[in-house]
């Protein structure tokens, strides 16, 4: 594993399957739907390079100090990445092609993570520490929107 600076870069397609409801003799409605996003990570694992980090101290006298990492490693655990994406709203009709929407969405990756980032050692004003941060690729959305329809 060589050392590396550049972000992740990751790229999904989303096929999604959706049904709207409306009330009769009302301007609201509600709407299910559920994706399957196919998501690719162009990411390669590396170790992560110690002197790349700084963090902040809040001291007048010394504002920055250096944050040591030794035997650390950002690794791809999964490259190629299915997901299930269900959503369920309300929504407010505004005329034939404008609506108002609240969604909630929930995305689930089925297996394991999708990244691991391994802090074996983090040495920090003469103490050690150790931390893994993991990316599940599982969230929660909360989303309010608009909407205009072209047809």
């Amino acid at each position: 594993m060589g050392t590396k600076t550049l972000p992740s870069t990751f790229f999904q397609i989303s096929p999604v399957v959706k049904k709207s409801f409306h009330l009769r003799h009302s301007k609201f409605g509600f709407q299910a739907s559920l994706a399957l996003p196919l998501a690719i990570t162009h990411d390669e694992s590396y170790k992560i390079d110690h002197d790349k980090f700084l963090i902040l101290k809040w001291d007048a006298n010394t504002p920055i100090h250096n944050l040591l990492l030794n035997d650390s490693y950002h690794q791809v655990q999964s490259r190629f990445n299915v997901f299930l994406r269900p959503e369920i709203g309300i929504f407010y009709k505004l005329d034939e092609r404008q609506f108002i929407t609240l969604d909630a969405q929930r995305g689930i990756k089925p297996g394991g993570d999708i990244i691991i980032r391994e802090l074996n050692e983090i040495v920090f004003e003469g103490t050690s520490y150790q931390s893994t941060h993991r990316l599940s690729g599982n969230f929660t959305a909360v989303m309010l929107g608009y909407t205009y329809r072209l047809k």
